[in-house]
């Protein structure tokens, strides 16, 4: 896709070139002059009329233009790939939410029936299914979210961004196999301390989708913290029940931003 429109961009700014260089040719000798000649210079163009330093002055104004154009189909072409790349995450991680919320109304239903049903039947590999859907969806929205992080350090941002991919796959993995009390603790511990380091980094133009972030992030720092040192009693649980149906709402909101900041930033430009 970007071969295809860079080469259409590219080809009408050479139709376009082409036209306005029809329409005025000089015999290149200004080109040749020191900038103080100019004024005293008078050339011959093919109609045989004088060209004088104006039209010298034209010719490199034009040339200066023709340069430019490249540059602003690769800036035309990336802002196309830019918003294409935000709509798949977007859409990703809302299915990722929507995986989420269909796995907990399926497991009420039919009385944890994806938990505890025979291996190998049709609810435990459906069970499976929505647990990796809901994980590996939420991969493409983690990439895009370090461009929303302010340009403190840029390797820093890569670090936090490869945790929450991290965490994201470990569990998907751990629902192929099993999950095991190391690896939980594991892939919540990374999930924490990339859902609190990205909400303290995002920019302004994200301050409530940030606030939120940094409930999601203390609500799985908690279930990593009781996960690590349980058996607990039960009311202690409790206190992170919540952190599930946050980080399915937390998709569903990531996503709608993703999906919308085209529209921002077009608006932000006219402005």
């Amino acid at each position: 896709m970007r071969a295809r429109y860079g080469g259409r961009v590219h080809e009408e700014a050479d139709t376009r070139v082409a036209a306005i260089l029809s329409l005025r040719r000089v015999d290149g000798t200004c080109a040749h002059l020191a900038p103080g000649q100019i004024g005293l210079a008078a050339h011959k163009s093919k109609t045989g009329r004088p060209e004088t330093s104006a039209s010298c002055s034209r010719e490199r104004t034009l040339r200066r233009l023709v340069r430019t154009i490249p540059a602003y189909s690769h800036a035309k072409t990336q802002l196309v790939i830019n918003k294409l790349n935000d709509l798949i995450a977007g859409f990703a991680a809302v299915a990722a939410g929507l995986s989420w919320m269909a796995w907990a109304l399926i497991n009420s239903v039919t009385h944890r029936a994806l938990e505890t049903s025979t291996p190998g039947s049709n609810l435990i590999r459906l069970g499976i299914t929505l647990t990796v859907a809901w994980n590996l969806l939420l991969v493409p929205a983690a990439l895009r979210i370090r461009h929303w992080l302010t340009p403190v350090n840029k390797s820093l941002a890569v670090v936090l961004t490869g945790a929450g991919v991290l965490s994201s796959c470990l569990w998907a993995i751990g629902a192929l196999t099993q999950i095991t009390h190391s690896l939980e603790f594991v892939y919540l511990s990374l999930a924490s301390a990339w859902l609190l380091s990205i909400a303290i980094l995002m920019s302004p133009s994200h301050r409530s989708l940030a606030r939120f972030t940094l409930v999601v992030g203390a609500f799985t720092a908690l279930d990593a913290l009781f996960n690590r040192f349980e058996p607990m009693p039960f009311i202690l649980y409790i206190l992170a029940a919540p952190k599930l149906p946050l980080n399915a709402i937390w998709s569903v909101a990531i996503g709608l931003s993703l999906l919308l900041s085209g529209r921002k930033n077009r608006r932000l430009r006219a402005a």
